[in-house]
């Protein structure tokens, strides 16, 4: 009799279970694609990203512009890192390297730039000796192939405290 009530609890609660989840293999394939886009047959997962915005951020070495800015009197090395529609520009100047940049000679490398790259709308431009090492630390380390995603978000720091009143992050 003890066997027979055992039985009887068991199979109940076996019953209830299973009956609680009466979900069929289509229902939980369409719960599952409601988390999924379907873009020409290829599933791709919502990340939270907005339409309009890069996953991946942008990040390239102006060489080319770089080697336009080295060319002028006032400028001695340049190194020129690139966003979007942004270019931040690091240069030491010609004799005393405590000078800071004059609005005429920012004006002149913001123009080379932009000659350089239609693409550029703002330039940001630093003669600060850290700055000039902490991009050149970039520079190499994005011509050695090092992971964008990693440099960028340091990068961005950077930029935010040599440059605090730019709202281009």
């Amino acid at each position: 009799m003890k066997f027979a009530k055992m039985l009887l609890v068991l199979v109940g609660a076996i019953s209830i279970f299973t009956g609680c989840s009466n979900e069929d293999e289509n229902t939980a394939l369409r719960n599952d694609n409601n988390n999924k886009n379907n873009d020409n047959g290829i599933n791709i997962e919502n990340v939270g990203y907005k339409s309009d915005k890069k996953s991946t951020p942008n990040l390239d070495v102006a060489d080319k512009a770089a080697n336009k800015i080295k060319n002028m009197k006032e400028i001695k090395r340049a190194i020129v890192l690139k966003t979007d529609q942004n270019a931040y520009v690091a240069v030491e100047l010609e004799g005393n390297k405590q000078e800071k940049v004059t609005k005429d000679i920012e004006d002149k490398v913001a123009k080379a730039v932009k000659d350089e790259d239609k693409d550029i709308n703002d330039v940001l431009v630093s003669s600060n000796p850290d700055f000039f090492s902490r991009m050149d630390d970039y520079q190499q380390d994005i011509k050695n192939g090092d992971p964008i995603k990693g440099i960028f978000d340091e990068f961005s720091q950077t930029i935010q405290r040599v440059f605090p009143n730019d709202h281009s992050f």
